[in-house]
């Protein structure tokens, strides 16, 4: 009887992934400051993400807020419903959150929150850090990243887009 020896069949299923060179071009994150609409001190922050180029869907983003909290009251997640992970946890005037997508979290909206203040200078005074930003296709755009101070307080956002 003779026996026949194949070699395994090994299929990376990650090595379709990834892109062998993807090409990326700077970006700027911000906070973007908008009112919500019946209040005078309740505000929508956004993290948005502005390019030049045409960006992909982004996969995952870590990031941290640092506001003065004897000014500044975090309120809640108010981020898009687009069935992504997320994740806040507040502590002495840092906020650091985290989403995950494996469909994709639109560029113009990451993560968006609710703070409440009567004075706007403190929310301008935020302070953003993003640790962690990839695409789907795992393509690292931290470090072509440059983060810009927080917006000036922009037209009032509808109180269903901030909650």
């Amino acid at each position: 009887m003779a026996t026949l020896a194949l070699p395994a069949c090994r299929d990376n299923p990650r090595a379709s992934v990834f892109s062998p060179t993807p090409e990326v071009r700077p970006m700027t994150a911000t906070l973007a400051i908008e009112r919500v609409a019946d209040s005078d001190s309740t505000f929508a922050v956004t993290v948005r993400l502005d390019s030049a180029a045409t960006i992909s869907r982004v996969g995952s983003v870590t990031a941290t807020i640092d506001f003065d909290s004897t000014r500044v009251r975090f309120v809640s997640d108010a981020s898009p419903a687009d069935h992504a992970l997320r994740a806040a946890h507040v502590d002495r005037g840092r906020l650091r959150m985290a989403a995950a997508s494996a469909s994709g979290l639109a560029a113009d909206a990451l993560i968006r929150l609710t703070f409440v203040t009567h004075d706007t200078t403190a929310l301008t005074a935020m302070r953003l850090d993003v640790s962690e930003l990839h695409l789907l296709d795992a393509t690292d755009l931290k470090r072509t990243l440059n983060v810009r101070p927080a917006s000036a307080i922009s037209s009032t956002v509808s109180r269903a887009v901030a909650r």
